[in-house]
């Protein structure tokens, strides 16, 4: 009877006690339920492009417009093509891309550490919340291709579905 009550503690020791097991079934159970709210995921695809010309490695982020949805994003391809698993929400469009421009000094540092500068490559009003003319209403159970034009000039670019 001794070695059997030896075998049962040392198995024990193997995973995690009892008393932190409980807690971590419970948050794992609890993702699973959350993860589970909210409308089921579909599929926006889409090209982005800047006055007519395909861009390759542009993020494009999609925003709910409400408070339902999960925010969702993509990576464009060398056609400019992206592919993204969104809510079936109405969703705001943020395409941005950019580029490392080096080191400058901060001015705002008197030792003199050097700040790193992003350049973004595209008009900055596609990449922001509060001015994106971009948005998509995609379909649950179902692809939604968007046409995503940016431009250069002033007017606001467009995503036709």
């Amino acid at each position: 009877m001794g070695q059997a009550a030896d075998r049962t503690m040392a198995g024990a020791g193997r995973g995690l006690p009892e008393p932190a097991a409980a807690p971590l079934v419970g948050l794992i159970l609890g993702l699973v339920l959350v993860a589970g709210c909210g409308p089921p995921a579909t599929v926006v695809t889409g090209v982005v492009t800047l006055d007519g010309a395909a861009v390759s490695g542009a993020s494009v982020q999609l925003y709910p417009v409400g408070d339902k949805g999960q925010p969702a994003g993509a990576t464009t391809d060398d056609a400019g093509r992206f592919r993204a698993q969104a809510s079936p929400v109405p969703l705001r469009v943020l395409v941005s891309k950019r580029k490392f421009g080096g080191y400058v000094a901060d001015p705002l540092d008197p030792t003199g550490e050097k700040i790193t500068v992003v350049n973004e490559l595209l008009p900055a009003r596609y990449a922001d919340l509060k001015t994106t003319p971009l948005t998509v209403d995609p379909a649950a159970g179902q692809t939604t291709t968007i046409d995503v034009s940016l431009t250069t000039a002033v007017e606001a670019g467009k995503a036709k579905q």
